[in-house]
């Protein structure tokens, strides 16, 4: 039996093995580590909502699924020019974006003081150069998938821009992109389709988890938080995330700005570009009675404050995919995973028609849905950033194709 192991039910089905070792795990071990009650384990009503809340993805994901095979039909070429144009991409915005990173006067300062690196790091993330390195990502996932199956238009080049992509979010400490991006990248490189069998998927993905731990540690060191050990890192990010779920469904845990939509439409209320020109959160405010905080960052240091009121250890907010999804709808959430399901089959497709946006978003959901134990990265509004640069992207691919045409015609003529 072989099965492909970049369609999003095998996600569902790795994230329900994951469930399954995280509810049974030594509690013992865990309250030892994280020094904190575990709620996790054999937890029931935590254990229904995950399963359930799997199974209805992978509902949503059937029913948009076309009924009949799709009728024949000429794939989307893209011109030799194009590929370079995104390899030039890719390959000069890392660079441009180290440039002015190390020779930004607030990253010198910084530098200068001796300030701890998960600080500096927070200073990369709110700089506005971070978009050199979204559209790099974008460059090289398209590039890579395009080039996948024809040995002609490969390059060098794109195993370098790779290279480049990785040091350099390995450097600025940016996990949270990292570990998408190179996911993403397995992904785009098997055009979405790898059958395997059930033995080799195990194998594989073994290797794989071994490759992020070692990333995800790698990272960690350099962040230098020594209040925390690596080994309260890996349980932290994981099976914690887990622990708070749960807490939530007891009630005892609300995360600020919860029953808002503003864990899932965070792309929405804060829009990269346009909301240096319109304040988002005041509109919603007056529109909708919320009450938004301004930033992000905002949000992300009130979750700390959360946390402090639970019996939980203050150094961990993540509470999984779910649990920003359940903080955001509560029980009608299940009717969100349908339709999210539904999305990422249509994503799916678009992928399989070499359309641009389709190519990225369904590596990118991919990505980021192995990381669910942690947190929902694909709501993030970076992820908006992306799919902006990924249409622009498709505009100019109609552009090259159209100069192409009106030049052949004129030759001809």
């Amino acid at each position: 039996m072989k099965i492909n192991i970049f369609a999003l039910p095998t996600v569902i089905v790795i994230n329900w093995l994951i469930l399954v070792g995280v509810v049974l795990f030594p509690s013992d071990i865990y309250q030892q580590v994280i020094d904190e009650p575990y709620f996790a384990g054999l937890h029931g009503e935590m254990f229904a909502y995950m399963t359930l809340s799997l199974g209805l993805i992978w509902f949503g994901w059937i029913v948009a699924q076309p009924v009949h095979a799709p009728p024949p039909m000429t794939l989307v070429e893209y011109s030799p020019s194009f590929l370079w144009l995104l390899r030039s991409v890719g390959l000069f915005a890392p660079l441009l974006y180290g440039f002015r990173l190390f020779t930004s006067a607030e990253i010198q300062e910084a530098l200068y003081y001796e300030l701890p690196m998960n600080e500096i790091r927070d200073i990369i993330t709110e700089m506005s150069i971070n978009y050199l390195v979204q559209l790099a990502m974008v460059s090289s996932i398209l590039c890579i998938y395009l080039t996948a199956n024809n040995r002609a238009l490969r390059s060098i080049i794109d195993c370098l821009i790779v290279a480049i992509m990785i040091g350099c979010l390995l450097v600025t400490m940016q996990r949270s992109l990292l570990m998408p991006y190179i996911l993403a990248i397995g992904v785009a490189y098997y055009q979405g389709q790898k059958q395997m069998t059930l033995l080799h998927t195990f194998f594989y993905g073994g290797c794989a988890l071994l490759s992020g731990l070692c990333l995800f540690l790698l990272i960690a060191e350099l962040r230098q938080q020594e209040d925390v050990s690596l080994l309260q890192s890996i349980l932290g990010y994981t099976v914690a995330s887990y622990n708070r779920l749960a807490v939530m469904l007891d009630g005892n845990l609300q995360l600020p700005n919860s029953g808002t939509g503003y864990y899932t439409l965070q792309w929405l209320y804060y829009p990269p570009v346009v909301r240096d020109i319109l304040h988002i959160p005041d509109l919603a405010a007056s529109v909708l009675g919320t009450h938004l905080p301004v930033t992000r960052l905002d949000n992300y240091y009130a979750q700390f404050e959360a946390i402090e009121k639970t019996p939980l250890a203050a150094n961990f907010i993540w509470a999984t995919f779910f649990g920003i999804v359940y903080s955001d709808y509560g029980w009608l959430s299940l009717f969100f995973y349908v339709v999210f399901g539904a999305c990422c089959q249509a994503a799916y497709i678009s992928m399989q028609k070499r359309k641009l946006l389709g190519i990225f978003l369904y590596s990118y959901i991919y990505a980021t849905s192995l990381l669910w134990f942690g947190d929902g990265f694909i709501f993030q509004s970076t992820t908006l950033l992306i799919c902006y640069m990924a249409l622009l992207y498709q505009f100019i691919a109609l552009l090259f194709r159209y100069i192409t045409s009106f030049n052949e015609q004129h030759v001809t003529q």
